[in-house]
């Protein structure tokens, strides 16, 4: 494991990317540092060699997939036996959804700034179980927040719905209050965690959530295609997504059972160890450089955009702007630009090698700042945004 601290040139040395890219997409997806991709490299590498049937192989993976279940756990201060792991965000959401006995006229509560895939999600079961989906605001500050979270909370609902950061506009969200507020009512809380991990410290018991959810492609830079799910104590009995008995029928009679764990209930066949193990490297740079000096340095990156921009008539900023509310993601409104315009902009900055993402719930164009971008990047940006528009 990385020992001395890294810093953020270290950091884009490893990321080839950033040397023809002024790359603001992180939010979609962060670029793999290339150690990260030789780990992974290896290990299939390796597999393939060495034949990955072989109990002596499946053993060495083995031994580092759950070193690096505990790195995470370490890393999010929870245990690993609360850990699942899971290819993305989404498919963790469909565990969470899955593990509850929906009947007609159950509630799922979500926020107005959560992700297309849950908002999927809850069309489904709208329609497949007769579950009724109640939305609270999420873009007009905290106090309306909450105060709809607690207006949508009856006897009905079975399930809290919520991102740490929006995925709109970048703004944190209070998850602490909010996990608070459902638990008087009984009803557990589903914390979305994808723009957060990597961006600013997390530590999930300290968040008062049932549930968190996150990816390992996005802000924490490991290999697309690994993600996470984190149970709380309280639910784990109650955490049945699929049909998994906990006791396996390889156990001889007389064997104790496994203790009950968040992957023995939804971690099921063959899965590529590779990612998995990748992770391990890419979580071995974000705490080399820290994630108090990362959040310091998106901070930092992000506030010279905000006072930047304050020059651009056209340009309006949807994100708050007051230090501690913004996260890496920026989102602006060009009053000039419809749609068409808006797309036809991204497209022009593609072609300057600036990459930046066209969020169409406002529409809007979102910037994901991220601690290996630079000012000199963020001024490449604004002096492209001045010319185009």
């Amino acid at each position: 494991m990385t020992q001395a601290p890294l810093c953020f040139r270290q950091l884009r040395e490893d990321l080839p990317l950033t040397r023809r890219l002024a790359y603001f997409q992180t939010g979609s997806y962060g670029p793999t540092p290339d150690s990260v991709l030789k780990v992974v490299a290896e290990t299939m590498a390796y597999q393939s060699r060495h034949g990955s049937a072989s109990p002596s192989v499946t053993g060495v993976l083995l031994d580092q997939e759950q070193r690096v279940r505990r790195q995470l756990a370490d890393f999010l201060g929870a245990r690993p036996e609360h850990l699942a792991w899971t290819s993305n965000t989404s498919q963790a959401m469909q565990r969470v959804l899955r593990s509850v006995d929906w009947q007609a006229g159950d509630e799922i509560v979500v926020s107005s700034a959560e992700h297309v895939s849950t908002q999927d999600a809850c069309r489904s079961l709208e329609r497949y179980w007769g579950v009724n989906v109640k939305a609270f605001p999420a873009e007009e500050g905290d106090d309306a927040l909450l105060s709809g979270l607690e207006a949508a909370l009856t006897g009905r609902a079975r399930l809290v719905c919520l991102s740490q950061v929006s995925t709109l506009d970048g703004r944190r969200l209070p998850a602490r209050e909010a996990a608070d507020l459902a638990r008087t009512q009984g009803v557990p809380l589903m914390l979305d965690g994808a723009q957060a991990v990597g961006q600013f410290p997390v530590n999930l018991p300290a968040l008062g959530c049932d549930y968190y959810i996150a990816s390992g492609h996005k802000w924490l830079l490991g290999p697309l295609g690994v993600g996470f799910l984190w149970v709380s104590p309280d639910r784990l009995t109650e955490f049945r997504p699929d049909f998994i008995p906990d006791a396996s029928t390889w156990l001889k009679p007389g064997d104790p059972s496994p203790p009950v764990t968040a992957a023995l209930r939804s971690e099921l066949g063959t899965h590529n160890y590779a990612l998995r193990i990748g992770l391990g490297r890419a979580l071995e740079i974000v705490e080399a450089l820290g994630p108090g000096r990362i959040e310091r340095q998106v901070q930092e990156l992000v506030q010279f955009l905000f006072g930047e921009l304050e020059t651009f008539p056209s340009v309006r900023i949807v994100t708050p702007m007051k230090p501690g509310l913004a996260a890496g993601l920026v989102a602006l409104e060009l009053k000039d630009l419809g749609q068409t315009g808006l797309r036809r902009l991204i497209d022009d900055l593609l072609e300057q090698g600036i990459v930046v993402k066209y969020q169409p719930e406002r529409p809007a164009l979102r910037i994901s700042v991220a601690a290996f971008n630079t000012r000199e990047e963020v001024l490449r940006l604004l002096n492209a945004l001045d010319t185009l528009t």
